[in-house]
């Protein structure tokens, strides 16, 4: 696929996921068969492309990831220096046949009477029979200020740093974070880019996430940086 790599800098999680909780909703008369005072959905969506990190440090990201960046010919790789510009890099890939992805995203609506419903966790399962590969967050992980806050400062603190030396240093924090971050940008990445796209088959028509979605822009990483301003804009600081 001759696509140009995707930049999703981590330290923009918490606008993107604001973004996303925020825009990214569905009228609940778009939504099939639902019972009146059903408070929460669940949606399936099938991409036929992905995007992976081109660097990954963390080894959790790469269990989870394995089999498909075998099929693909995406060997984990990472620099010596830890650093945003490389956590930032990410590849679109085809799916390869063997493989089933699935794009799980739960919504919730505050009571009966409430016509949307807003995006409340994304969960992506790379489609291997034999392996575990999932990834899954609550949205507010990364736009609430107590849960995203540690992990913003202590990203901007390794910035630079020899990986092996502070990894093996504070091996647990490191670890969580840079974890945090991968799993971050991957589910976000994977959801932007397949609504952007439209190159999915889902359960419940999400025309309205993709008009959305394509509105911020001709190409992905012009979806991300819109959608960046536009939290700027309308909301400033993205933490809650």
């Amino acid at each position: 696929m001759a696509e140009e790599l995707i930049k999703i800098n981590p330290m923009n999680l918490p606008y993107l996921y604001r973004f996303t909780n925020e825009f990214l909703t569905l009228d609940a008369s778009s939504v099939p068969n639902l019972p009146p005072d059903k408070l929460g959905i669940k949606v399936n969506l099938y991409p036929k492309n992905l995007v992976l990190s081109v660097y990954q440090y963390s080894l959790i990201s790469y269990a989870r990831e394995l089999d498909i960046r075998k099929a693909v010919g995406l060997d984990r790789n990472y620099p010596e220096a830890i650093s945003c510009g490389y956590l930032s890099l990410f590849k679109p890939v085809e799916v390869p046949k063997e493989f089933k992805p699935k794009i799980m995203l739960r919504f919730v609506r505050p009571n009966e009477s409430d016509e949307k419903f807003k995006l409340e966790i994304i969960e992506l399962d790379f489609g291997t029979l034999y392996n575990y590969t999932r990834y899954g967050a609550y949205l507010e992980d990364y736009y609430k200020r107590y849960k995203a806050e540690e992990h913003l400062i202590r990203l901007k603190r390794i910035e630079g740093k020899n990986f092996n030396e502070t990894f093996g240093r504070i091996k647990s924090k490191i670890a969580n974070t840079v974890f945090y971050f991968e799993m971050g940008s991957t589910l976000i990445g994977n959801l932007l880019y397949s609504l952007h796209k439209g190159d999915f088959v889902s359960d419940v028509p999400l025309d309205s996430l993709v008009e959305t979605v394509r509105n911020q822009g001709d190409n992905i990483n012009d979806v991300i940086e819109n959608a960046i301003l536009v939290i700027k804009f309308s909301y400033g600081d993205p933490l809650i």
